[in-house]
């Protein structure tokens, strides 16, 4: 049985909405813990369950001989997302545990060194919204990536988006 669909849409979902709260700049969110809760934790489960549904994917990937180019385009789409939503998670983890007092003081010596990771994250990344435009990409990425999954699943002409995904990266459809 082919479980990459029931694996896949998970961590969509999850990175989805994580990206719409990411790209909403209002105040009010921004300045509620809450939401930054929400956004580190689908950030982190989502880049973390992408690796199971990467696998997934690999191990069916022989059953689908008929569109081995867009195969091949999946998944280095999937590649990407990983390498993207893997960021995001990781400055999430880091924004999290410096948040956590208790676990920064039992890095010991470490201590310090991790203090100085987490300021240079925050300034660079989230104050210079570097995480804004990583959760933008991600979000391109993202919507490519299932267009092409799409495609593998159910034809090139399934709907406009499917048929306009194809002809970027194959041509005109034939």
């Amino acid at each position: 049985m082919n479980f990459h669909p029931l694996i896949v849409h998970f961590p969509v979902a999850l990175l989805t909405v994580y990206c719409v709260f990411e790209v909403l700049r209002f105040r009010k969110l921004l300045e509620n813990q809450i939401i930054f809760w929400i956004k580190g934790t689908f950030a982190i489960l989502g880049s973390l369950s992408l690796l199971p549904a990467y696998a997934s994917g690999e191990i069916i990937q022989n059953q689908f001989e008929d569109v081995r180019k867009v195969v091949e385009v999946h998944s280095m789409f999937a590649k990407s997302a990983i390498i993207v939503f893997g960021l995001v998670g990781f400055f999430y983890l880091v924004e999290v545990l410096a948040k956590n007092t208790s676990i920064v003081n039992k890095l010991g010596p470490l201590n310090n060194i991790f203090l100085k990771v987490a300021k240079f994250i925050d300034d660079i990344v989230f104050k210079k919204h570097i995480i804004v435009i990583l959760a933008v990409l991600g979000f391109i990425i993202l919507m490519i990536l299932g267009a092409l999954g799409g495609i593998i699943a159910h034809g090139q002409d399934i709907d406009p988006i499917t048929s306009f995904v194809y002809k970027i990266f194959f041509g005109s459809s034939s």
